[in-house]
């Protein structure tokens, strides 16, 4: 998050043959699908993988099919956590871009956007600080970024994401 991949994307598009639009939900529709079926008893009593697999598979294709371009860019970040799922449900091998930015830089970005938006309207909270009053702590800047970073927030688990990637040697 905040690394470029909006600008990144805004570039791809400039090729006829690509793709690339905001983030989809295609990754966790296609793990609740996974996860709802692991937990299904009928499914766990008559378990039908192929077609599962082609149930969960059909995410993809379906929430595209109003894309008419070869080259789909998918920028959501769960990508990272579940690359296995391009092999194992499409049959390819992934290409992935990621792009990088100074750790610093990112959560900079993220309180600069909070200061020009504090709030999203209706007397609503940011989540940042939902999350910190939730919790008890002090709202701050640095308490704020602690929460970015942490391994269940935005920064922490993209951090996380990569990492596994490339000690896994899937960098391609």
């Amino acid at each position: 998050p905040r690394s470029g991949s909006t600008l990144l994307s805004a570039l791809l598009n400039q090729n006829p043959r690509f793709y690339s639009g905001p983030s989809s939900p295609v990754v966790p529709t296609m793990i609740a699908l996974e996860q709802s079926l692991s937990n299904d008893e009928l499914y766990l009593a008559y378990p039908k993988q192929p077609q599962a697999a082609k149930i969960i598979s059909s995410v993809l294709e379906n929430w595209y099919s109003d894309v008419e371009k070869p080259v789909i860019f998918d920028k959501n970040r769960s990508w990272v956590n579940r690359l296995h799922y391009i092999p194992g449900y499409f049959g390819i091998e992934p290409k992935v871009l990621y792009p990088v930015r100074n750790i610093a830089d990112i959560l900079t970005s993220f309180i600069s956007m909070y200061r020009r938006n504090p709030y999203t309207g209706q007397g609503r909270i940011p989540f940042l600080d939902e999350m910190l009053i939730k919790n008890n702590i002090p709202l701050s800047d640095d308490n704020r970024c602690e929460v970015l970073c942490s391994p269940g927030g935005i920064v922490g688990a993209s951090y996380n994401g990569l990492k596994q990637v490339f000690a896994e040697g899937r960098e391609k």
